[in-house]
């Protein structure tokens, strides 16, 4: 600025506060030097605003500092970026009617936001409650239709009684009469007109299987559409469950006892006094594999993937065979004749049930017991859950009993029962000195030693 004043092109003085003023003297300062024009425009632009917002000062003064009289939205916004940017060249009544513009609007908004809030939790309350209407009106509609089922049961069933008679047409409309009555509610007059009628009407003849010779075994495959049977003469027929039609032969030797589906009813496996065990293609009655005993087999299990299976004979052991090459995986020996197996719905346990009155469960793939359950007598049957967390066994000791078997369970259980932990002097008596001390049930206290 000293150079410029020395050019005379701009000429410095001080005012009456002292601040020391520039006033331009030559007009080439104006047209050649770009930021001074700048300058000169931004300050002007601001002038025009604060006239304008001295006008609206003004007016809200009038009008005792009324709200409608403040700036909004987009001079707002002009007006709050003029604050901060000209801070010292506003006077306090700019300030203080702008800052009062900025309160009203956070005001404004945080009413719309409770009012929102409100809406909403209205809006909630509303949908409930009609939920709760809606459902008293499906609960009272549904009880209206229940008690209109009833009422026509109990007259349909009347009319049964009525129209029974010993033969013909009035015993059919009888029968069909209380069957409707049936469909729609069970009463003591339908089902005393359904026995009389079923005492009447023709009895269903079952379906007679064209066998020639005993029969030494019986079984249905999992979904029930086919049925397989062993004759004493060798041979083991498929069925159509439905219609009788036989379906497939299978010829062994010996007779055979027990017979198994695997569970897509693929295959099916069977045990014979010759001391085999045999799997066979349902379909085509093709042989898949013979697995030799030395003794009588006595009972089989496929695992639930149907590509393994578990046989037992009168070696005392239960052995598990790869389906498919007909090799044998492992070999798991009790002390006395194993009457029963099964897989676990995992297929990775096997539980065997023996006349050593013991029932075990096994790993497969290790061959390790795992555990061993004990009754007075020999053990007959043993069945997983189908969660397979408990154990059923059967024996000869008039008990059957339902057992937990897995870690897991067998730790839950003893910490329901028991009252508190080890002491940390019992810990160090009976545990190694490497293993820190700890809860054995968290759930239970510590107590001091």
């Amino acid at each position: 600025m000293t150079e410029l004043a020395d050019e005379r092109l701009v000429v410095t003085r001080r005012n009456t506060q002292g601040q020391e003023t520039v006033e331009v003297v030559h007009e080439a300062l104006l047209r050649h030097w770009q930021p001074l024009r700048q300058w000169i425009e931004q300050d002007r632009q601001f002038r025009v605003w604060q006239n304008r917002l001295r006008l609206a000062v003004q007016e809200w003064k009038e009008k005792k500092r009324d709200e409608g009289a403040l700036l909004r939205g987009t001079r707002l916004a002009e007006a709050e970026e003029r604050l901060n940017d000209h801070l010292d060249e506003l006077s306090q009544s700019e300030k203080e009617y702008i800052k009062a513009s900025i309160a009203l609007r956070e005001w404004e908004t945080a009413t719309r936001r409770r009012s929102r809030w409100w809406a909403i939790v209205g809006f909630m309350a509303f949908s409930i409650l009609v939920s709760i209407l809606a459902g008293s009106a499906t609960l009272q509609s549904r009880e209206a239709i229940k008690q209109r089922d009833l009422a026509l049961a109990r007259q349909l069933a009347a009319q049964a009684g009525l129209r029974l008679d010993n033969t013909g047409v009035g015993l059919v409309q009888s029968a069909l009469l209380v069957t409707e009555s049936l469909q729609r509610n069970l009463t003591p007059s339908a089902s005393v007109t359904w026995t009389q009628t079923m005492d009447l009407l023709p009895r269903h003849q079952p379906i007679l299987l064209p066998y020639k010779g005993g029969v030494s075994d019986v079984t249905f495959e999992p979904n029930s559409q086919r049925l397989a049977t062993a004759n004493l003469d060798g041979t083991a027929w498929t069925w159509d469950a439905a219609t009788g039609q036989k379906l497939t032969q299978l010829t062994y030797a010996g007779s055979v006892e027990p017979m198994t589906f695997s569970s897509n009813g693929q295959r099916l496996a069977m045990a014979s006094v010759d001391g085999s065990a045999r799997v066979w293609d349902v379909a085509s009655g093709r042989e898949l594999a013979r697995l030799v005993h030395e003794s009588k087999v006595t009972t089989i299990a496929f695992s639930p993937s149907g590509q393994r299976l578990a046989t037992a004979s009168g070696d005392n052991a239960a052995r598990v065979w790869d389906v498919t090459s007909g090799r044998e995986l492992t070999r798991l020996t009790h002390a006395s004749l194993v009457q029963n197996m099964t897989f676990s719905p995992d297929g990775q346990r096997l539980a065997t049930a023996s006349r050593d009155k013991t029932a075990r469960v096994w790993d497969v793939a290790s061959s390790r017991e795992l555990v061993r359950l004990t009754h007075e007598a020999p053990v007959y049957r043993v069945a997983f859950s189908p969660d397979g967390q408990r154990l059923a066994t059967f024996s000869d000791d008039k008990t059957a009993r339902i057992w937990l078997w897995r870690a897991e369970d067998l730790i839950a259980e003893a910490c329901k029962r028991l009252p508190r932990n080890l002491t940390h002097q019992e810990w160090r008596q009976y545990m190694r000195e490497e293993v820190p001390y700890h809860a054995t049930c968290p759930n239970l206290p510590v107590p001091k030693d």
